[in-house]
């Protein structure tokens, strides 16, 4: 199950990062472009030859802002409050949200790494290579370093999902990623709302649903990479004994 979950997420993860850096060639069209051969896209057309997923009431192409997409990492809350105290100074935009993202994350990979740290310093293993006369750079690269960095990866993953969720909530609130600096999925959706009140379900549905499988794939990737990587949870194979028959040697003979 740890292996399937693991080859799921990474193939859903790296569709997208396929798509992501395949933009230009999939995209039709940028994500701001809403005329061609000096024709104006029709506004809410629904999903076509012309348009696969249809068109926003900007007359902006689905797909192409859904390719075009920018992704980066934040909790919700303390992001929208660093967001919010540097609309002034810095403006809504690309600069904004990836400072509120930095400063919400970072401690986290800090609090996590110096608490394994701490746990694996005094396990046995490092307290026997130290009686055996080891230095502390020995120590830290043989015995503490790939025990403590096998947890990033993991939580790199996981945190990258609740990430998308909150940056999509950043833009839906208007305090992420500005329509003129790019396509941003809870933007898109935000402006999606009063389309659906009308009928009109492909301008909101396309980007949630690319919310969606995107979360769903790195979160597989994450729980896969932390049952594949962690010894304490990584399952071995069992080995049925037979216990009515000696293991070696013959049986002693009766008197």
């Amino acid at each position: 199950m740890a292996r399937t979950m693991l080859w799921i997420g990474a193939g859903i993860t790296l569709a997208f990062v396929l798509i992501a850096l395949l933009a230009p060639v999939i995209a039709p069209y940028d994500f701001d472009t809403f005329r061609a051969n000096g024709q104006r896209f029709p506004q809410l057309a629904p999903p076509s030859w012309d348009h696969l997923m249809g068109t926003n009431v900007q007359s902006t192409d689905v797909l192409s802002r859904i390719i075009d997409a920018l992704l980066v990492f934040p909790f919700l809350l303390l992001a929208i409050v660093i967001a919010f105290l540097l609309s002034d100074r810095v403006g809504q935009g690309i600069l904004t949200a990836a400072i509120a993202i930095t400063v919400v994350y970072v401690p986290l990979y800090f609090r996590v790494v110096r608490n394994h740290t701490i746990s694996i310093r005094e396990e046995p293993f490092v307290e026997a290579a130290r009686a055996l006369g080891a230095r502390p750079f020995t120590v830290i690269r043989k015995y503490v370093f790939f025990n403590v960095v096998q947890n990033v990866p993991p939580l790199a993953t996981l945190n990258a999902a609740d990430a998308i969720l909150t940056l999509a909530a950043l833009g839906f609130l208007g305090y992420g990623i500005q329509p003129t600096d790019g396509a941003e999925w809870g933007y898109d959706i935000n402006r999606a709302v009063s389309d659906a009140a009308s009928g009109i379900w492909w301008t909101g549905l396309f980007p949630g649903l690319a919310i969606v499988l995107l979360v769903t794939g790195l979160t597989l990737l994450g729980e896969g990479l932390n049952e594949t990587i962690n010894p304490v949870l990584r399952k071995r194979p069992k080995v049925k004994v037979d216990m009515s028959r000696p293991t070696s040697g013959t049986e002693p003979e009766s008197r």
